[in-house]
């Protein structure tokens, strides 16, 4: 092993397709050997992401945080491994992380939360959870950093050590974003969920043909087979909508079957720094957007292809027929893609790690 090695610890709860764990293992591919990077998930169960992981050399330890011998588990892996960083990803958890670092001698104790708020902060005892996991948080971490402005804005009402608070964009390997022919019209992709909203794009389809006399059609990118993914065919079954949705799935090639599109559909109820609305926008969608600031700070880079619209049905409906009508929406101006090049991402995240040598 070389001497000067810097070892990389990065907490997820699990290891599956997300937009944080993605970006995270692309981003490790642009570090060199002279860099060793684990993983620990905190769901102590292995994610559709291991293999891949694996295959990178990047070494996973499964730690279950809800058994009751988590914190001697996980000291005991710090002592083992002597990381140089913990990097957290669990949100507010990260500060129980963060505490344990610091007490057993971790120099780089990085924050970086991936979404713009808890949604699961509804009832008083999580709520002082929070408050608490925030001071441990601001006192034991060394860098905190946000996927967003947004969120920088929303976790952090008060921030007492201003200095460790810094937005660093997800980046993407812009050259991997090849745009083709773009012969069809409608599509979302994201994983089916409450937050993703994609029953929202039912009624506007309904709405649509009532309205219009008139098809439209949507297709629909993403894991379904969950709760909400049945509760979804369900509904389009009952409103007999098959004919105006097609289910794709879970792909791994995503921007194949995206490039080929003219519009990118985003109803969501919230973000942290949106991922496929970045990747739409990279490759040369036109993206309808509901009006939360976290998609509002993305589409600020790219005016001139993006709207923002309430989560109306009515108001839905009519963009999408003025769009389906109005043929000058297809003359696509690139924004500004450099923005969320991974080469700034890495650039950015490099000059932190090398403060912990």
């Amino acid at each position: 092993m070389k001497k000067n090695i810097i070892k990389v610890l990065h907490i997820f709860g699990k290891l599956d397709r997300g937009g944080a764990e993605l970006r995270t293992i692309e981003l490790i591919d642009k570090f060199d050997n002279n860099y060793e990077f684990h993983i620990c998930s905190l769901s102590g169960k292995s994610g559709s992401l291991d293999s891949e992981l694996i295959d990178r050399n990047i070494i996973i330890h499964y730690l279950n945080i809800k058994n009751l011998k988590f914190i001697l588990k996980f000291i005991m892996l710090l002592r083992k491994e002597n990381f140089n960083i913990v990097h957290s990803h669990v949100l507010f958890m990260s500060g129980l992380i963060q505490t344990i670092a610091f007490v057993f001698g971790v120099k780089g104790r990085i924050t970086h939360f991936r979404t713009s708020k808890d949604q699961k902060e509804n009832n008083g005892i999580r709520k002082t959870r929070n408050i608490i996991l925030r001071i441990l948080t601001e006192l034991f971490s060394t860098n905190i950093l946000y996927v967003s402005k947004t969120a920088k804005k929303n976790l952090f009402k008060t921030k007492i050590f201003t200095s460790k608070h810094q937005v660093i964009y997800n980046g993407y390997d812009i050259s991997k974003f090849y745009v083709n022919n773009k012969s069809l019209e409608f599509v979302y992709v994201a994983r089916f969920n409450e937050n993703k909203n994609q029953k929202f794009l039912i009624e506007v389809i309904e709405r649509y043909k009532n309205k219009f006399k008139k098809n439209i059609h949507i297709t629909f990118i993403g894991n379904y087979n969950n709760e909400y993914g049945r509760s979804f065919v369900k509904l389009m079954k009952n409103k007999n909508l098959e004919e105006n949705i097609t289910l794709v799935g879970e792909v791994n090639n995503v921007n194949e079957y995206l490039s080929s599109y003219k519009f990118f559909l985003f109803p969501t109820k919230v973000e942290g720094l949106p991922g496929s609305l970045i990747e739409a926008h990279l490759l040369d969608c036109i993206v309808i957007c509901s009006d939360i600031p976290e998609n509002i700070e993305v589409n600020e880079y790219f005016k001139e292809t993006s709207i923002n619209i309430p989560l109306e049905v009515d108001k839905w409906t009519d963009v999408l027929n003025q769009l389906v009508n109005n043929k000058k929406y297809y003359s696509k101006v690139s924004g500004h893609k450099s923005v969320f090049d991974i080469n700034n991402t890495y650039t950015k995240m490099k000059k932190i790690y090398e403060n912990y040598k």
